[in-house]
């Protein structure tokens, strides 16, 4: 668990958010780069259905970057919001995850882990290394 800032996100969502695990459909290698979804805006609830629409229009605005589909969800995958890892700077991460109403994204640097408060963009909390939270 890392500890929580100034943000505007509900403790226990944070933390889940910082225990979070990842698990790629494919090959995947970037010195840096953002994970990123569209599902349950403001982590609120919605349908699969709808979080694939939002997602689809999501993956549109990441067509002139290298970018992989990610699951990200708790150890076991019981639950998971389907995500995208994307070359993009923090700052055009953040800027998508607000258009897309999003409280955080992940960044990675090198194979270390950090999360972002979207509310907080200059601060990049380590939470490890990427590679402790990969799933097979």
């Amino acid at each position: 668990m890392i500890k929580k800032s100034n943000t505007n996100i509900d403790s226990s969502l944070w933390n889940a958010y910082s225990e979070s695990f990842f698990r790629f459909h494919t090959n995947w290698y970037s010195p840096s780069y953002a994970v990123i979804t569209a599902w349950n805006p403001y982590s609120n609830l919605r349908s699969k259905e709808m979080n694939c629409i939002s997602n689809h229009e999501l993956e549109k605005q990441l067509n002139h970057v290298k970018y992989v589909p990610v699951t990200v969800g708790d150890q076991a995958f019981e639950w998971f919001e389907e995500s995208y890892a994307a070359e993009l700077t923090t700052e055009v991460a953040i800027s998508l995850a607000k258009d897309f109403q999003q409280n955080a994204i992940y960044y990675v640097i090198d194979g270390e882990l950090y999360l972002i408060a979207c509310s907080e963009p200059e601060i990049l909390h380590k939470i490890g290394s990427m590679k402790s939270r990969l799933v097979v």
